[in-house]
C-alpha cells in the first residue's frame, strides 16, 4: 500500500490530465479498430466528434471525484504523539 500511496501523491496535475486524455483517445482508437475488424463501416471524423470528444470530456470531469476519494483514502496518517 505504501508504494500505491507514493504513486498517487506523486502524480502532478498536468500528468493526470495528460493520462486521462491520452488514455481515452487510445481506448477509443482501439475500439474503432475492433469495430472495423468486425466488418462494420466506421467514419473516423464522425466517431471522433460523437464518441471520442464526449468521452474525453466525461473522463476529465469524473476523474476529479475519483482522484479526491483515492487521496482521502490513502492520505498518510499522522503519527500518534506520546503524551508525557
Amino acid at each position: 500500500i505504501e508504494q500505491i500511496r507514493r504513486q498517487v501523491f506523486g502524480i502532478g496535475l498536468l500528468t493526470l490530465l495528460g493520462l486521462v486524455v491520452g488514455g481515452t483517445i487510445l481506448q477509443e482508437v482501439i475500439h474503432m479498430m475492433i469495430i472495423a475488424l468486425a466488418g462494420y463501416q466506421i467514419r473516423p471524423l464522425e466517431m471522433f466528434g460523437y464518441t471520442v470528444l464526449p468521452t474525453t470530456a466525461y473522463n476529465l470531469v469524473f476523474i476529479w471525484p475519483v482522484y479526491w476519494f483515492v487521496q482521502r483514502v490513502l492520505r498518510p496518517q499522522a503519527e500518534p504523539r506520546e503524551i508525557g
